[in-house]
């Protein structure tokens, strides 16, 4: 199934959208160079494009919306918040997340507040 394609529909369809999300592996280490868009026609600086790909950093759609004016952030707050829980599941204490924030100083602030505010939902 292309859920990707539906994602794309979508986005098309609508004047108003604010967010788009690759949550497939399309843009994944070996495979760099895919990309759920053709191309950046769709993006505009109103968008929020996130991309639950964590290897490379900036994949070739969080490039082509960061050129188009976009905010991005890629997938890895999910992986450490995804890490923090099993360790806390597999060893009953809590991981030092902040510790391994520290070992990406390159990220925005920004993107730690975000992390944090989805952490706090749950």
């Amino acid at each position: 199934k292309n859920y990707s394609f539906l994602i794309c529909v979508h986005l098309r369809s609508s004047a108003f959208h604010t967010l788009l999300t690759n949550a497939t592996s399309l843009g994944m280490a070996p495979n760099v160079e895919k990309c759920i868009l053709k191309d950046a026609s769709m993006l505009h600086p109103g968008i929020v494009v996130s991309d639950m790909i964590y290897d490379p950093k900036e994949t070739r759609l969080l490039r082509m919306a960061r050129e188009a004016g976009c905010r991005t952030f890629n997938g890895m707050y999910m992986l450490l918040y995804q890490g923090a829980e099993a360790f806390r599941i597999w060893t009953g204490q809590q991981m030092p997340v902040e510790h391994i924030n520290r070992q990406y100083p390159a990220l925005p602030a920004r993107r730690r507040e975000i992390a944090s505010t989805c952490s706090q939902r749950r």
